[in-house]
This record gives C-alpha cells, sequence and structure tokens, in this order.
C-alpha cells in the first residue's frame, strides 16, 4: 500500500484525514478536509507546543533559505545606547576634515556616479571587467523546499532554481564617499524560478471547466492542475535597494558589508499540465507575508551578483587621486574611525559572550514542537505523530565580527556590520508514532558560519540603537540521526 508523503499531511497544531485515491493500482490525488484559517494554525496537540516558525504566516521554509531570528533576538536583546560609544563617530561626520572632504568630492560627484551605473548596467550578469567570481554548483539554486497554504491548497515547491540573472532598467546611485556609503535603487526585469510542486486538496474544491477563475480562486484548484508537476513562478516589477560600505584604500576605492534586498516584487504561477491540451494556468500567486519571504530567497544571488559588479566598478574607475595632497589625511582620519568603529562592534561581541557565558546564555532551550494527523488508505485508518523534544542550540559563545562593515552617514549616522557565529549546535530528540508503534531517534546538526546583519543607529539616544535583519544564513549544514530506540 503507498503511503502518503508525512510532508503533505499537516501543519502544526493541526489535524488532517487524508484519503489515497487509486485507480488500477496508480495513484491518482488525495482527498484531504480543507485547511484552517491563518489564525487557527497556532495552537496545541496532545498537549505539546507547536512550531511558531511563520505560523502566522501560513509559510515554511525548508532546506538553506532563512527563518526567523527571534532567538537571536533573545540572545543578543542588549540594549545599546548612543551615547555608550558613539559620539566620537557623530563628531567625526561634523568634523573639518570630513566637511573639507566631502566638498572637494561632491565637485566630481556627478561623473563617477554616472560611470558606476553605466558599468553596473552593461556588466550585471555578465563575465566582464575586473571580476573574479567563484562559480559554484547549483549556483542559481534557490531554497530546497518552501511550503505555503493558500486557504484552500496545501502546496510544496521542490528544488527551486532561478533560471538566469535579470536585467538592470536603469540603476540609481548616490554616493557620498566622505560619508562612507553607496546607495544604490534599481528596477528588475522579469525573473522565472522553475520548480517542482506537490499538492494536496480536496476533491469537492475542485472546479470544472465553466467555473474557473485562478484570480478569483486558488489556481491549484482547477481540474486540469495535477497533483503533482513542475511550475514556474514569475517575479515581475522587482526593486533592489540599499547601501554599502565604502573606504579609501589607496588611489581608489573598498566596497564591504551590504544591506541589498529586494521589494515590492509581484508574484504569478504558470502551470502547464504534462502532455495536456489544456492552456496553461497563469494566476497572480502568494499572499503579502509569503511574498516577502519569497523576495528573501530570490535576493541571494541577486545580492552576490551586484556587489560584485560594483566592487569592480568602483576599483576600474574611481581614482582618488583628484584629492592631491590631501588624501593621506583623509585616508588617515578615515582608517582611525574605521578602527573606534571595529572596537565598538568587538567590544559588544565580546561583552555579549562573556554574559552569556556568565550567566549559562551560551545555549538556549526551544520549545516541543508536535505535529500529528489521521492518514486514511483505502478505509485503513491509523494516527501518526512526529515529536520534537529536548532541542537545544549551543555555540552562541562563537560570536565574532569579521568587520567588513564600518560607520557610514546617510539619513542618519550609524554602524552597519555582520555578527558571525564559527558553529552553532542544534540537538534533540524525534519521536515518529504510527498507532502503537514508536520510533526515537536522535538529530543532532551544525550549522556552520552563521551570518546575521547588524545595523547600529547612533544618533537615537532615546531607545535601543541595535537593530537585525529579520532572517539570518549560513554556509552550509550537517545533519546526523541516531535510532535510539523501537517500540509497540
Amino acid at each position: 500500500m503507498q503511503q502518503v508523503p508525512q510532508w503533505q499531511l499537516c501543519e502544526c497544531g493541526v489535524q488532517l484525514v487524508c484519503e489515497l485515491r487509486s485507480e488500477g493500482g496508480r495513484r491518482v490525488g488525495y482527498t484531504c478536509p480543507p485547511g484552517p484559517s491563518s489564525h487557527q494554525t497556532r495552537g496545541t496537540t496532545q498537549g505539546s507546543q507547536t512550531s511558531n516558525v511563520h505560523s502566522d504566516e501560513n509559510i515554511i521554509c525548508i532546506g538553506d533559505p532563512p527563518v526567523e531570528n527571534h532567538v537571536f533576538e533573545i540572545i543578543l536583546g542588549k540594549y545599546l545606547i548612543a551615547s555608550d560609544f558613539g559620539s566620537d563617530i557623530l563628531n567625526y561626520y561634523k568634523s573639518e576634515t570630513v566637511n573639507n572632504f566631502h566638498k572637494q568630492w561632491e565637485q566630481h560627484r556627478k561623473p563617477y556616479e554616472n560611470a558606476l551605473k553605466l558599468a553596473l548596467r552593461e556588466s550585471f550578469g555578465k563575465r566582464t571587467m575586473n571580476t573574479i567570481e567563484r562559480k559554484m554548483e547549483n549556483e542559481y539554486k534557490l531554497s530546497t523546499g518552501f511550503y505555503v497554504f493558500d486557504n484552500i491548497v496545501h502546496v510544496f515547491f521542490q528544488e527551486m532554481h532561478l533560471t538566469e540573472l535579470p536585467h538592470l532598467k536603469e540603476p540609481e546611485i548616490s554616493f557620498p564617499l566622505a560619508y562612507n556609503a553607496l546607495s544604490v535603487e534599481v528596477e528588475l526585469g522579469k525573473m522565472i524560478i522553475e520548480t517542482d510542486y506537490k499538492m494536496m486538496r480536496n476533491t469537492s474544491d475542485v472546479l470544472s471547466t465553466g467555473e474557473q477563475d485562478p484570480y478569483k480562486n486558488s489556481p491549484f484548484v482547477l481540474q486540469q492542475v495535477q497533483d503533482e508537476g513542475h511550475l514556474a513562478i514569475i517575479a515581475e516589477d522587482c526593486f533592489v535597494s540599499g547601501f554599502t560600505i565604502a573606504k579609501l584604500i589607496g588611489f581608489t576605492v573598498t566596497l564591504g558589508h551590504d544591506t541589498f534586498g529586494l521589494r515590492n516584487c509581484k508574484f504569478s504561477i504558470e502551470i502547464s499540465g504534462e502532455g495536456s491540451n489544456s492552456p496553461p494556468v497563469i494566476a497572480p500567486y502568494f499572499s503579502k507575508a509569503q511574498a516577502s519571504i519569497l523576495e528573501n530567497i530570490l535576493s541571494k544571488p541577486i545580492r552576490k551578483e551586484l556587489i560584485a559588479k560594483l566592487r569592480s566598478a568602483a576599483f576600474s574607475y574611481v581614482n582618488t587621486s583628484i584629492f592631491g595632497d590631501e588624501l593621506p589625511k583623509y585616508r588617515h582620519e578615515q582608517e582611525k574611525i574605521f578602527k573606534q568603529a571595529s572596537t565598538h562592534v568587538n567590544k559588544y561581541v565580546h561583552d555579549t559572550i562573556k554574559e552569556n557565558v556568565l550567566n549559562n546564555k551560551a545555549s538556549y532551550d526551544l520549545d516541543p514542537m508536535k505535529i500529528s494527523w489521521t492518514n486514511k488508505e483505502q478505509g485503513n485508518t491509523s494516527d501518526e505523530s512526529v515529536f520534537l523534544e529536548d532541542i537545544v542550540i549551543d555555540g552562541f559563545d562563537t560570536a565574532y565580527s569579521p568587520q567588513i562593515g564600518g560607520p557610514y552617514k546617510l539619513r542618519t549616522v550609524g554602524i552597519a556590520d555582520t555578527l558571525r557565529y564559527n558553529t552553532l549546535k542544534i540537538h534533540g530528540k524525534i519521536i515518529f508514532e504510527r498507532n502503537d508503534l514508536k520510533n526515537e531517534h536522535g538529530f543532532y546538526m551544525e550549522l556552520q558560519d552563521v551570518t546575521l546583519n547588524v545595523n547600529m543607529d547612533l544618533e537615537d539616544s532615546s531607545q535601543s540603537t541595535f537593530n537585525m535583519d529579520r532572517y539570518f544564513y549560513w554556509r552550509q549544514v550537517f545533519q546526523i540521526l541516531i535510532q535510539i530506540s523501537v517500540s509497540s
């Protein structure tokens, strides 16, 4: 008897009854109840707390996309006030040296900005200019999996790949070099994400020909859409915006930490039935919250290409010999303030590690999570569940600063930088149950080079000046699953 894949059967804290439909021994689909509304996804099942990662947004990312950082907010939740260390940086940007630096740069700024815009537009997505990039296998792979519930149908997207980098329409660049920032805003051309999908829907929700309007209903309820297949996600009207830290070096500039990200994307899907004579189903898709997470996943290859081409263009075109005899003084003063900013960040990291060790906060206990469902196949019913318990994250004392960021002045004066954790270890127990059969495993995971972007606003002395990106990233992950016991 063919098993229904477990990932298709449940949301956290939600019990489902799914019946496998078959004809002549061949699987043709599932019959399942309508899913809950978003406010029903939080709750408890059989006395255990369920996961709340994106549960209010009805979406879970699986594999290497970003996840929420509420754990980091707790671990790094020490408030920083501008007066604690920011006065020297604030005074630097008010100094006569910086004022003279800025005035000199303003006389040449526009031609340099135009040169950078032209170079960026012509080189983005191409092997050109002074760019050395390590090409990776599956370079445009975005995610191993992406789960969505659209209030009618449960859909799981698998192996999502960006087909190619988009073209840039008309970049807008602002480059106040004396203030150590280079800002970019640009609209992107259309992007196509190819992905496999599998879905779970109630047969009573399926719409036959004549009732179909994918703009009013989930496109996955249309009769010609198969339970699994291949589709394309179309991203249009996306903008990239943010800034990168700019620093004088020799007779040019170097670009370090960046804050670039996607926004305002409009997503639609195109589903073509394999071997079907029906026209493809094309419709808008993803809620605002789901689109926000998809934008973040999609931003990784865009961000990587953008910063690489900006660095190449800045190195090729910006010649700081225009500052003449003042250049050594500008470099010297800038180097001093970057060292001071680095000292502040390192002190914060050191103090956080010290506090975590002294107060036993180098590890963090997560709430247990349980997912349960009822599996019904051809009249046979079984109660199944997956239970995670004793979950602990270790390694918050491995934090360090790679020192790729620094101070800047835009709408406010601040420090933008990256915090990294050498290794975060996650371990616990996972228990699989089916009727009276219980299978217990221990699991162990290592996330290596975990990266968290931070920003410190030095002019807001009334409240915390420490802000984090909503998402964090890691370079690679190792996983081990060990069987502990089997009982019935």
